[in-house]
């Protein structure tokens, strides 16, 4: 996600069965290599499989992701179909922080309260139970295509 007048950047990561969201403050849109790898670390932790970007150069590194045995795929330019669990998740995120935000301002204290605000709000989706739930494994969905 990138702020009003390309201030400021974030990086949504989106569990696909669990809705579970990680949000990294990328500082600019050209965002250090390190912060990158800081956010791709965290992924790995989460225990994905597979990674679908966009097309932004910010994810030049994306090359580690496949090194540490995950699968990634990137989306075709102008199909936000094909991310969009991520595009929904970034639409949430903005009742947070509108178009008319710049993230340079934002905080890490504020992205943490998005994030724990976003996995604890129940979906429909998941049977009104909250990502946080469903990733601590207290509840197992059964997702509808």
């Amino acid at each position: 996600m990138i702020g009003k007048h390309h201030k400021g950047a974030l990086l949504t990561l989106v569990d696909r069965k669990s809705l579970y969201v990680h949000i990294v403050h990328l500082g600019s849109t050209r965002a250090s290599s390190q912060t990158i790898t800081c956010a791709l670390d965290r992924l790995q932790m989460s225990h994905a499989y597979s990674v679908t970007f966009d097309n932004g150069k910010e994810l030049s590194e994306h090359k580690r992701i496949t090194d540490a045995g995950m699968e990634t795929y990137f989306a075709d330019p102008y199909k936000s179909i094909q991310r969009a669990r991520n595009e929904n998740t970034n639409g949430l995120i903005r009742q947070y922080l509108p178009k008319s935000s710049s993230f340079d301002d934002v905080s890490n204290e504020q992205i943490e309260q998005i994030e724990f605000a976003l996995n604890h709000r129940p979906r429909k989706t998941l049977g009104w139970y909250t990502p946080s739930e469903v990733m601590a494994g207290f509840y197992t969905v059964a997702l509808a295509a």
